[in-house]
C-alpha cells in the first residue's frame, strides 16, 4: 500500500467525520453498522 495515500485518505476521513457520519447514519440506520462500514472503508 503506498503509505502517503493511505495518510491522505485517513486525514481526508478525518476531517470530514462528522459529514461522513451523519450521511453514514442515513444509509446505515445505526451507528453500529455505519461504525462496521467504516472499518471497511479503512481497511480497503
Amino acid at each position: 500500500m503506498n503509505n502517503i495515500w493511505f495518510q491522505y485518505k485517513i486525514g481526508k476521513q478525518l476531517d470530514e467525520l462528522e459529514i461522513e457520519d451523519s450521511l453514514c447514519l442515513s444509509l446505515f440506520k445505526s451507528l453500529e453498522n455505519c461504525i462496521k462500514f467504516k472499518n471497511l472503508a479503512i481497511l480497503d
